[in-house]
């Protein structure tokens, strides 16, 4: 519904954001940069994957998406 963005950083973030206000509802932290970031259909999920960093391997996270941002 286009209400929702998910961005991926090398800052070693996933954020999760209000489109219509640009509010940051949301900041996944992780141990590598956040390469690539995708909905499921229906945005309930995300899917994230990490680079290859210092000594640990790439990595697939899978985030529940859920409608109020304080859960």
């Amino acid at each position: 519904d286009s209400k929702r963005l998910i961005t991926g950083s090398a800052d070693q973030t996933a954020k999760l954001w209000d489109v219509e206000t640009g509010t940051q509802l949301y900041s996944f932290g992780f141990e590598a940069p956040a390469r690539a970031v995708e909905f499921s259909e229906g945005n309930k999920l995300a899917v994230i994957t990490a680079d290859p960093f210092m000594e640990l391997p790439s990595s697939i996270h899978v985030k529940r998406i859920a409608r109020d941002p304080s859960e």
